[in-house]
């Protein structure tokens, strides 16, 4: 057991007078009025009785300010150094829904099971379709990242097309040591992405995409069920745009088609931590303590009040 704060004790030096007071046998009835005194005590040798009862309850109230904890043996605990930012395409393509419910929705979910599959890594969450914007920095609350990943809407985004080099941009501002870029999308409309690879390449930043859309596409949905036409009248088709795949692959990263197999997600995470060489190089110990200052001051408070006991008689 130890005592978080034993300068309390320093307080004693006000109960040490108080004792040398009584035993000079200094009458205590000219320190209060004679009705303050009659209510203060109770019983037989009322004047000797109640005097040590509020010495014996200063006491306690001093072990209790004093803080006594029993210690426990410490925690402890790896802590991951490597972070990974993940970010949704929340373009109108996204409402598409070619894959159940629709390509945002499913990619809420594999990304919930991306974190119910993690174990140290700090996760930071994007959003972007022409420009990217920060949802959350780098955290470990897993719970609270699924809160925020699940009200991601898209109500009003009406913006057709989507920028991977604007995620990039936003997401090299966390300058993290380790950077990987989890990218939940159906390839965006892009034909050419040798802007984001340069880029991608000079910044050190592995590209993963988690490709959510068909080949063969879908419409994608407009309020009052309609489908978005193009300025002929014709209906858009959104479909999975592969040539994504090669910047994934040349930036470091890697690709993968969805699936509705949980397994997936624990492929790509295998994936990751092999190509960034995860280490856990910090270990964080975590004191154990169990505090006691309540037993004290508890029977502080009963001897305080038991001369008190005679009013209420």
């Amino acid at each position: 057991m130890k005592l978080l704060y034993p300068q309390a004790f320093l307080l004693l030096l006000l109960v040490l007078p108080m004792i040398w007071i009584y035993r000079s046998k200094v009458d205590m009835e000219q320190l209060f009025s004679k009705k303050m005194f009659k209510d203060m005590t109770v019983g037989t040798n009322k004047k000797k009785l109640n005097f040590w009862l509020h010495i014996s309850s200063l006491l306690f109230l001093i072990v209790a300010i004093s803080s006594p904890v029993i210690s426990k043996k410490p925690i402890k605990v790896p802590q991951q150094t490597s972070s990974v930012a993940v970010a949704f395409d929340i373009s109108a393509s996204m409402r598409c829904k070619d894959v159940h419910p629709s390509r945002l929705e499913f990619s809420k979910l594999k990304f919930s099971e991306f974190l119910d599959n993690l174990k140290d890594e700090q996760i930071s969450l994007f959003g972007f379709s022409s420009q990217a914007f920060l949802i959350s920095a780098s955290t470990g609350d897993y719970e609270s990242l699924k809160y925020l990943a699940k009200n991601i809407n898209q109500k009003f985004v009406s913006i057709q097309g989507s920028s991977i080099y604007e995620l990039l941009v936003a997401q090299d501002i966390l300058k993290t040591k380790n950077k990987a870029l989890l990218i939940f999308t159906d390839g965006t409309d892009s034909q050419d992405f040798d802007k984001e690879l340069k880029y991608a390449k000079k910044h050190g930043i592995k590209i993963f995409v988690y490709a959510v859309a068909t080949k063969t596409g879908g419409t994608i949905p407009k309020d009052g069920n309609q489908a978005q036409k193009d300025k002929d009248g014709n209906l858009v088709i959104s479909a999975l745009n592969e040539k994504i795949k090669t910047l994934c692959t040349d930036s470091g990263g890697a690709y993968l088609q969805y699936s509705f197999d949980k397994n997936d997600i624990k492929q790509l995470i295998d994936n990751i931590r092999k190509k960034l060489k995860f280490k856990k190089t910090k270990v964080k110990t975590i004191e154990q303590d169990v505090h006691l200052y309540q037993v004290p001051l508890g029977l502080a408070m009963v001897l305080f009040l038991i001369p008190f006991v005679g009013r209420f008689r």
